[in-house]
């Protein structure tokens, strides 16, 4: 086998057939990462898109996000189809963990106690927006 992977040709059909596969999933994930000092005109826009869905009816398709960690002036703008969400849910019930952890972050607050059925219950539009003494803020909504 190593001699096999040792093989150019060998190893330039194995990359080619990762990418095949993979490629279906190419365009499902819109993430774009980039560097300010004033996040408030992208979470100003982002509301604005959660709110254009607020009260709509059906389902949601794209979970949106965009998070800003004040101290590397990071700003992440993310949209996920909800299939894609689903195949990561691991059938969390919501109940598990306290959540209340002093000093914690909202990331961890949050594991163990939201799932995709508690996403789809909370309807369209925006989710939640939080933002943290430290200065991290999150904005989250479904379309």
């Amino acid at each position: 086998m190593r001699e096999l992977a040792r093989n150019p040709i060998v190893r330039t059909r194995i990359a080619l057939l990762l990418c095949l596969l993979l490629l279906p999933l190419a365009g499902c994930l819109r993430v774009e990462v980039s560097r300010t000092n004033d996040p408030g005109p992208a979470f100003a826009l982002a509301r604005r898109e959660a709110m254009r869905f607020q009260g709509r009816k059906g389902p949601a398709r794209e979970l949106g996000a965009v998070i800003w960690s004040a101290d590397e002036k990071q700003l992440i703008r993310a949209r996920v189809p909800m299939w894609l969400v689903r195949q990561f849910d691991r059938g969390h019930d919501g109940a598990t963990g306290d959540g209340g952890e002093a000093g914690a972050g909202w990331d961890e607050r949050l594991a163990g106690r939201l799932s995709v059925r508690d996403l789809d219950r909370a309807g369209l539009g925006l989710l939640f927006e939080l933002e943290e003494e430290q200065g991290e803020r999150v904005l989250v909504w479904l379309q």
